[in-house]
């Protein structure tokens, strides 16, 4: 099986990865074992993995040639969240993935991608304190996006175990994309 690819700027970001390292060789055979679909969508700011529709979903933005080595990191980031499998997030899930793209920028000699990434990389994601730590680094990389900061900040700090929890996280996930929709229809003040 192959990765469901939608666009010829996508595919060559897949193809970079796959040819970069070990860890992205994995990466990338991840996503073509599982035939993930990978699309570019307007309605995304970085990128969103939907592990339960086996779908990555990508910012169209990042299509622009100056930002090629900027896609090849979150897509790797988001090809992360597909290895490790979760059907809900938490800050261990998203520590993990920015660890992944720290590495993935400092193979490509990224700067800007080591800059942005490269304070994950000593976080411990078996620590709670270094999760708190690793939440903080992700709602300051979501700036000046209310709706970001609303889904990121509904996270649990670990990775969900057993129906009960998984299903409490996701009706709280749910919820805060709910919110965060909302927070995007109204009027900036």
């Amino acid at each position: 099986m192959t990765a469901k690819i939608s666009s010829a700027r996508l595919r060559d970001a897949h193809n970079r990865i796959a040819q970069l390292d070990a860890l992205g060789a994995t990466l990338a055979a991840t996503l073509d074992a599982k035939g993930t679909r990978v699309i570019f969508s307007a309605r995304i700011s970085g990128g969103f993995t939907l592990n339960v529709f086996n779908t990555i979903v990508m910012d169209p933005h990042l299509q622009d040639p100056a930002s090629f080595d900027f896609l090849v990191c979150t897509l790797a980031h988001e090809c992360s969240h597909v290895q490790q499998g979760h059907l809900v997030d938490s800050v261990q899930q998203e520590l993990i993935a920015y660890q992944v793209e720290a590495k993935i920028a400092d193979t490509l000699q990224f700067a800007a991608g080591k800059q942005a990434f490269g304070k994950f990389l000593a976080l411990d994601p078996t620590s709670a304190r270094d999760l708190d730590t690793a939440l903080a680094f992700i709602l300051d990389l979501a700036g000046g996006s209310p709706a970001t900061r609303t889904i990121y900040a509904s996270l649990p700090k670990f990775q969900p175990r057993g129906a009960a929890d998984n299903f409490a996280a996701a009706l709280k996930q749910i919820a805060a994309v709910g919110i965060a929709g909302w927070q995007t229809l109204r009027p900036p003040p």
